[in-house]
Formats: C-alpha cells, structure tokens, sequence
C-alpha cells in the first residue's frame, strides 16, 4: 500500500493487477523465501504481456503503447527494425542414384589408393601381350616380390597390383622350387622361396576375399530370378527385375556377372551330353536373357568393373573341350573383334581377366571350371600369344624305401612307368 501511494492512478491498478496473483502464490512458502520469490516474480511481470481482464481502457491503451516501444525509441515513433529472415529451408533431400547409374569403378581396386596401376605393375617389356616365356616373366615377379617382402604396405600393394601374376602356377613353381632347394641341401633357399610362397598365398585370400563372399548370395538370387521365370512360364525377364537381382553395390552386380557367366559356361560344356542337351539348351536360353538384360543396362558392366570383359568371353566352348588349339582359335578371335588398342585399357583388363580367374578356382569345380577355361584361354593368348601348360617342376625328390601311405607308394610307381614309357605329362591351368 505504501509502494502503491504518490502512483499515477492508472499504474497502482497495474501493480494490483499483476503482482496482487503473485504474492497471493507465495503465501505458503516459507518467510525465507518469499523476498527473493517476489524480486524474480516482480522482474517476469516487467518481461511478460501484462495481464489487462477487468482493467479500464486506458490503461489498456497506456500499457499496449509501452510494450510496442522498441528499446532504442521510447517514444515508439521509429522505424521498426526488420524481421529476422526466415532461415532457409531444409535442402530436400536427393534421391540415391540407382546401381545402374553410379560412376565406373575399379572393383579390383589397388591396396594404395591414388597409385597407378603401370607404377606398380611388373616391367612393361614383360607385361605386354606376347611376353617372351612364362619363365621369364616369373623370374621378374619373383624378383621383384622379395624385393618388397620385408615391408608389408609395399608387398600388399606389389600383389593388389599384380594378383593375376601371382597365380597358382605362380605357386606352385615356388613351392617346386622350395622343395628342390630343400632336398638339394639350401635351406636357406628353400625358406626364402617358402616364405615368398606363404606370402604370396595370404595376399591372394586377402585380395579374393571381398568378391568370395558375394559370390554365394549371388547364386541364392540368380536361382530365384530363374525361379520366378520358371513360374512365370516366361523364357525372358524384365530389365528391372535382372537389375534388382544383379544387386545395388559393385562388388555385388559383378559377382551376380560372374556367377551367370559361369552358368553359361558350365551349360555349354553339356550340350554335347545327349541326356542333358535339351535341359541345356533350355538353360541356356533363359541365362542369356538374363546376361543380356544385364548389358542392355549401359552403366551396369562398368560400374562393377567387367563392362570391357564380357565382349571377350562371349563364345562357346569347343566340344573337344580342353583341345588346347580350338580353344587358342576361338580367344584369337574374341580378342581381335574387341579393338581395344589403348595400352593401359588393355593392361587393367588383362589383370581383371587374371583375377577372375583367381576367383573361379576358389569355387566348385564343376560349376566354375568350364568359365575358368574361357578366362585362362584369353588371358594367355593376351599375354603369351597361346595358351600356357602348367609345366611339372624337379624337386629332386631323395629315394624313399618305404612309404607310410598306400597311395603315396602307388604314386611314385606310376611316376617311374611314366618316366620309363616316355608319355607327354602335361598339365594344365
């Protein structure tokens, strides 16, 4: 009442108005309290709206003009100041490009990225189509292996860059090799040339790794594509539903490729079977749908890092099958109808070649081997002029008395018959 007295009339019904509800609240808190209450409630009564029910209507019209005063023009007369701007909408989020449209990628990728592939490749004079032997392009892998052996960044990139080099036959001469230095007497020969193999065997699983694990969730889908056309009662399928089944992710459409493709391979090397060869022929029909649903999408093959392959394994198998001549005709001709005269394009197909082959040996031989044989053909015809034996290799093995295995003993029999009958032994990759 004492604050109230020597106010403008219309500022004690203000002061009624407003603080009258707030000291009302406060009565049941305790004494010490309510002073430091009645400050913080009389400074939220000077920010917020006064409460103007039941007030005259000047008072009201006093009180409105002083809460539309800015800060800086008392006398409420200024220009307001301008609304902050809006801030601008949330950008709309894009829609995720489909698989068949995303950027061309090396899915082969090299273990350094930025590096280039001739950088790290074996010397271009060896690397080339038609390279002298395949002795001599071994001695300069394994040359420059060791070389990189005791730094593990500098070999995992040597065997990225080089995987299709590093093969099997790459194996099995120096695991030939560490056996005749062993039973020759230098054994320090024979742990290097071990440790060179050992080394070359993790780098190999590490790199086939990634394409390993898809390939058997690809078979799943190319079966149930198969599946649903068989249904259907349908010999073609729709663009979409082959795109959907190739999978989103590089790795995935190229081993969805990879596995059609060695369907077709494998269904080739039957139609000379008279009990299958209808069934063959049926397969046949629908799995080349599916590939060439697969290829009519443009950016499909190259954004898995197979675009430029396919054109190379597009015929059949000889009926002779491993007749090492009709196999050599039929990779001349698939290799001199491609045209690619680019030196690196040819260098970065030749090892997907390589490394694809790689892949279908880790994989059921009857499924995988007919395409292995088409991939290996175009690979050595690319590189040596002809296909390559897989040639056997001395271990100057010690004579043995007496074998713990039957077989083993029944093996080193047969090996002096041979020798004796003089019979051509060649293997083969």
């Amino acid at each position: 009442g004492e604050l109230m007295q020597g106010l403008p009339r219309s500022w004690s019904a203000y002061l009624l108005v407003v603080c009258l509800p707030l000291t009302s609240s406060l009565s049941p808190c305790p004494t010490g309290l309510v002073g430091p209450r009645l400050l913080l409630a009389s400074r939220l009564a000077r920010r917020a709206p006064p409460a103007l029910a039941g007030v005259r209507r000047k008072v009201k019209r006093d009180a409105a003009v002083e809460i539309s005063k800015p800060k800086d023009d008392p006398k409420g007369f200024g220009k307001a100041e301008p609304a902050a701007a809006a801030p601008p909408p949330p950008p709309k989020r894009q829609a995720a490009a489909p698989a068949s449209q995303a950027p061309p990628v090396d899915v082969f990728a090299l273990a350094a990225p930025g590096s280039r592939l001739a950088d790290l490749r074996v010397p271009a004079s060896l690397a080339q189509p038609a390279a002298a032997s395949y002795g001599e392009l071994f001695r300069s892998v394994a040359q420059a292996a060791s070389s990189a052996l005791g730094d593990d960044a500098a070999f995992s990139a040597f065997a990225a860059a080089n995987r299709d080099l590093m093969d099997y036959r790459f194996q099995y001469k120096l695991t030939a090799q560490a056996l005749a230095a062993k039973n020759l007497g230098d054994a320090a020969a024979g742990a290097e040339r071990s440790a060179l193999c050992d080394a070359a065997v993790r780098a190999g699983l590490r790199f086939d790794a990634p394409l390993f694990r898809e390939v058997g969730p690809a078979e799943q889908r190319l079966g149930q594509l198969l599946g649903s056309m068989q249904q259907a009662g349908v010999a073609e399928v729709e663009g979409g539903a082959a795109v959907q089944a190739a999978g989103g992710a590089p790795q995935q459409q190229l081993a969805f490729w990879l596995v059609t493709s060695a369907a077709i391979a494998a269904w080739e090397s039957k139609l000379d079977l008279p009990s299958v060869a209808d069934l063959a022929r049926q397969k046949l029909r629908e799995l080349c749908a599916v590939r060439e649903r697969l290829e009519e999408e443009g950016a499909l093959l190259p954004a898995s890092g197979v675009g430029s392959l396919s054109p190379l394994l597009r015929w059949p198998l000889p009926a002779a099958g491993m007749d090492e001549a009709a196999l050599a005709a039929e990779a001349r001709a698939a290799i001199a109808a491609w045209k690619v005269e680019e030196a690196d394009e040819r260098t970065a197909a030749l090892r997907k070649l390589g490394c694809l082959r790689e892949q279908c040996q880790r994989h059921a031989y009857q499924a995988y081997q007919p395409l292995m044989t088409k991939l290996a053909a175009v690979y050595d015809v690319m590189l040596y002029g002809a296909p390559q034996r897989l040639e056997c290799e001395e271990i100057h093995a010690p004579p043995r008395e007496g074998y713990e295995s039957r077989l083993m003993q029944l093996s080193a029999e047969a090996d002096k018959v041979l020798d004796e009958s003089q019979v051509d032994r060649t293997l083969y990759f």
